[in-house]
Parts: C-alpha cells; sequence; structure tokens
C-alpha cells in the first residue's frame, strides 16, 4: 500500500488522465481504511460517481488489473458490475450513443414522465455535447457532434410539447448558440437522411461499442441508486391539514389506523387502554417510506405526545416533527431525517363523557 502510494496519488485531480490503477487503488484504500465491507462499499461508489462524472476525460483500468481485482474478497462479494466497469473501456462513441438515446426519450413526451426527469435530461444533453464537443479529436467525431446538435435544435418543439403535456409553465428551449458547434470536416462529410436522423454509416459507428456501453450505464445506474444512501435525506411534507375521522374501540389496549399523506403511507397508533400510565400518555406515529432504493419500504418510527382536549365532541391535536430520525437498511446506515409539520384531526361521531 505504501508503494501503491508514493507511485499513484488518487487525491490529485480528476481532471488528469490517471493512472492503468486508479480503480484498484480506489478500492483497496477504501476496504483498507473502513475494514468493513459496508463502509466500503460506501466509499467505492462515492468515488465510482465522481469517475462516471468525469468519465468523458478519464480512461479506466486494463482487463489484467481487472483480473487481479476479481482475487479481492470486496469484488467477490459484490459481484459483477466493478469488475464489468473495469473491462469496459470508454470510448468518445459511448458518449455520443449516450446523447443520441437522450434525445430519443425525449421525442416521445410520455405524460407520466416527471417534471424533474426531463428537466435533467435535457441538462445532462446539453452539457454532454459540450463535453463531447470539447473533446472531439477526429473529423468522424467531429461531424458526429454537428449532428447531434442539429437534432437537439429540433427537438426544442418537441421539449415544449412535454413540457404542456406535464402541465409545467414552458421553460427557455434549448438554444444552439449556448453549444459551441464543432466546424465541419474538411476531408469527410455525411450525408444527411431524408428524416433528420442519423445515416446509416452513422449509426455502424455508434453500435461499434453497445454492448460494453450498456455495461457501462448499468454500473451507473447501480451506482446512483446506492448513492441515495451517501448522504442524508431531508423529507419534508408540506400540506398542512389532514382530518381522520375515526371510532376506536375504547376496549382495546391499542388502535392502529393508516392512511396515505404527502406521497408516504402513514399508521397511527392510540393507546386508549395502555398497560401503564406512561403508555396512555403516549400515541405513536409511523410512516413508510415508498422508494425504489429501499426494499422493501422501512418503517421511520416516532413517538409524540398526545396532550389533547375535547372540543365540541372532537379531539383536536398538532403533530410537529421537526428532527424525526429513521434507520434505512443502507450500506452505510446513514440517517433519514423527515421533517413533517401538519395538524391531525380526530372525530368522533358522538360527545364523549369527561370519564371517556
Amino acid at each position: 500500500a505504501k508503494n501503491w502510494r508514493d507511485k499513484h496519488c488518487i487525491f490529485t485531480s480528476l481532471e488528469a488522465r490517471p493512472s492503468s490503477t486508479l480503480l484498484e487503488l480506489i478500492m483497496y484504500n477504501a476496504y483498507s481504511r473502513h475494514k468493513n465491507k459496508d463502509a466500503a462499499y460506501a466509499t467505492i461508489f462515492k468515488s465510482f460517481l465522481k469517475l462516471i462524472a468525469n468519465y468523458p476525460k478519464l480512461g479506466l483500468i486494463s482487463h489484467s488489473t481487472s483480473k487481479s481485482l476479481g482475487k479481492m474478497p470486496i469484488v467477490q462479494d459484490f459481484g459483477n458490475p466493478i469488475r464489468n466497469l473495469a473491462m469496459a473501456p470508454v470510448h468518445w462513441v459511448e458518449i455520443a450513443q449516450h446523447a443520441q438515446r437522450l434525445i430519443t426519450q425525449l421525442e416521445m413526451p410520455d405524460p407520466l414522465a416527471s417534471s424533474v426527469t426531463s428537466t435533467l435530461k435535457k441538462a445532462d444533453l446539453v452539457r454532454i455535447i459540450q463535453l463531447l464537443t470539447a473533446n472531439a479529436q477526429t473529423d468522424e467525431e467531429s461531424s458526429l457532434t454537428s449532428r447531434l446538435l442539429q437534432q437537439v435544435v429540433r427537438l426544442e418543439d418537441r421539449i415544449e410539447e412535454l413540457e404542456n403535456i406535464n402541465t409545467r409553465a414552458s421553460v427557455q428551449p434549448i438554444i444552439a448558440e449556448k453549444i459551441p458547434s464543432a466546424p465541419p470536416s474538411p476531408r469527410r462529410s455525411l450525408k444527411t437522411s431524408t428524416s433528420g436522423n442519423f445515416t446509416e454509416e452513422d449509426q455502424n459507428l455508434l453500435g461499434q461499442l453497445q454492448e460494453q456501453n450498456k455495461r457501462l450505464l448499468k454500473v451507473e445506474e447501480t451506482a446512483q441508486s446506492l448513492a441515495f444512501y451517501c448522504s442524508p435525506k431531508t423529507l419534508t411534507v408540506k400540506k398542512t391539514n389532514l382530518e381522520i375521522s375515526i371510532t376506536p374501540p375504547f376496549d382495546q389496549r391499542v388502535y392502529k389506523k393508516e392512511f396515505t399523506f404527502g406521497g408516504l403511507m402513514w399508521q397511527l397508533q392510540l393507546y386508549p387502554k395502555g398497560k401503564t400510565e406512561k403508555e396512555r400518555g403516549y400515541s405513536s406515529l409511523f410512516f413508510k417510506l415508498q422508494s425504489p432504493h429501499i426494499q422493501p419500504p422501512n418503517s421511520v418510527y416516532t413517538r409524540i405526545e398526545i396532550n389533547s382536549q375535547l372540543l365540541n365532541g372532537s379531539i383536536q391535536e398538532t403533530f410537529v416533527c421537526g428532527s424525526t430520525y429513521g434507520y434505512a437498511k443502507a450500506f452505510d446506515q446513514k440517517k433519514l431525517r423527515a421533517k413533517i409539520d401538519f395538524k391531525l384531526k380526530i372525530s368522533f361521531p358522538t360527545p364523549l363523557s369527561a370519564s371517556e
């Protein structure tokens, strides 16, 4: 390990082209520093995200190095995605293929697509084409960049249509002047197809590394999912009015009711016949995180003290949970923070006596 640190410094700059053992150093550094598999996973994927974010400028490790990585326990435990990323060389043409896929997705408006998703796709597209333009080294690459830029310009109306379908206020379309256009190739010009898309020659060029690109994208999606756990998350429920009419069976120790509110599944628990006086003075409120990154959804638990008053036959209580913590079954066991401010009104069909 000491020799590795002398030869290769992982913390110099991701802008510089890394050594052939960069990924090996990331993995060894994480595993030796934490001595814990779960903590090492989180550190490795944080590093992967940096690699992926800069992959047009980075070279990954060689096949021979990846074979030696396969002998490390952390790689054997996690499986193939790490080795696939290690063996997949990143080429300019793969980035162009990624841009083409984003264009295709934006050309097919989906009424169910979220506004955040479409906005991110559009921002990614601009960033990727800027990177392609800056990194084009051959005439073919320059020509393909120009063709991608033309497609983006034609997407303006499509993007507006997608935004209108999503009932959002229209935003500024992608402007061609914002993206530096590559000069036309003096030695080779590509024929424009009648549909405005890539020619057969272009499609062949983009498809050369399709299988490797699929492996890279699979690892990228895995890393994005795991990145959900790499930083604390704040969940805010902004809606403040919630009314639930229930008739608690007062002969039972605990009464439970589930309901959906603020996009979350909640469970309210009342203790009309608690075993102890302390238990009778508390009620419990659960919410379950509905997230594709957490399977199965976990209950995040908080106890709320109830000091209720009878107001015209109903109990009105305001719950303010400013710092509610819960653990998700994540790689690094980071706390998820939820801020919930709302009113819960529990109504009874008839006024209650003082004893009740």
